[in-house]
């Protein structure tokens, strides 16, 4: 019995773990809105966004389990970046094209000083600390402080990881300003001006 429970844990992917913690992260979200007693019209975009990736995430997962054709639909691989590379190659028949053999991961900072992190890990552990760090002092807060670092490890240039936090900087405030979401109160802050901690 330890042995199949072994092969079991084997097989799941890093792809399967991100795609459960999204999974509950969704029902969460979901359930957020109510369990906080929100106003109505700011508990609708996190809730049909949270059924979005709900239903998204649950056919990733299931997708051995599908029929054929909705199947096909869920594991179609689509690039935009293919498609686009493709359009310039023809729109330039002679002209002769150079490329340098690089991964996604040489393209960050870490490979600059010699870290070999993959690419979904790094996404994965700091979005999952974006997430918590936004909770527990403020979405507003730790938005601009996430996407800087985001840029910044992929090697984007500044002024536009700049521009991006900006932008999702006022995203927020949005959300705040539109739909009454409390994204610049953290529980923890919460706690602290109430006089728990």
């Amino acid at each position: 019995m330890l042995d199949n429970i072994q092969r079991t844990l084997r097989r799941i992917t890093a792809e399967q773990v991100m795609l459960g913690i999204i999974f509950v992260l969704s029902v969460v979200f979901y359930l957020e809105p109510t369990l906080q007693d929100y106003p109505e019209n700011a508990a609708i975009f996190p809730q049909l966004t949270a059924i979005a990736v709900l239903i998204g995430a649950a056919l990733l997962l299931t997708r051995r389990y599908l029929p054929g054709p909705i199947r096909r639909i869920v594991t179609e691989n689509v690039s935009i970046a293919q498609q686009i590379e493709e359009t310039d190659d023809d729109a330039i028949p002679d002209q002769e094209v150079v490329e340098e053999e690089t991964t996604p991961e040489d393209r960050t900072l870490g490979a600059v000083y010699g870290l070999e992190i993959d690419n979904t890990l790094f996404v994965t552990v700091t979005a999952t600390l974006y997430l918590f760090a936004g909770w527990a002092v403020g979405l507003l807060y730790v938005t601009p402080i996430y996407v800087l670092g985001y840029t910044l490890w992929f090697r984007v240039p500044w002024q536009v990881g700049v521009g991006l936090a900006a932008f999702a900087s006022i995203i927020i405030w949005g959300f705040i300003r539109f739909l009454l979401m409390p994204f610049d109160q953290g529980e923890l802050v919460s706690l602290m001006v109430v006089g728990v901690l």
